[in-house]
């Protein structure tokens, strides 16, 4: 399904909760993909530790994000800081 949605877009995210203790994105999977991707780090309010939101961080760069943004909508961070790049 992943790579048939890729045909109508110019980005894919790849989003991860950090409050969460595995990745199911297989490394490398951007590689696959003939589109710009960026990856997301959710819930960065929940965190239980610095550590968690760094392991959420690895595995989007594992997979092939090449920009990665921390993001909690309870506090409205990070909302900003990824607008202003799809701006550019």
């Amino acid at each position: 399904m992943l790579f048939v949605i890729t045909v109508e877009t110019d980005v894919i995210t790849l989003v991860l909760n950090c409050t969460k203790h595995e990745s199911f994105l297989p490394p490398g999977i951007a590689s696959a993909i003939a589109k710009s991707v960026i990856g997301i780090v959710t819930n960065t309010d929940l965190a239980p530790s610095e550590e968690k939101m760094e392991q959420a961080r690895s595995y989007l760069q594992e997979a092939g994000a090449s920009e990665i943004f921390n993001m909690s909508v309870v506090q409205n961070f990070g909302l900003v800081e990824l607008e202003a790049d799809f701006q550019g």
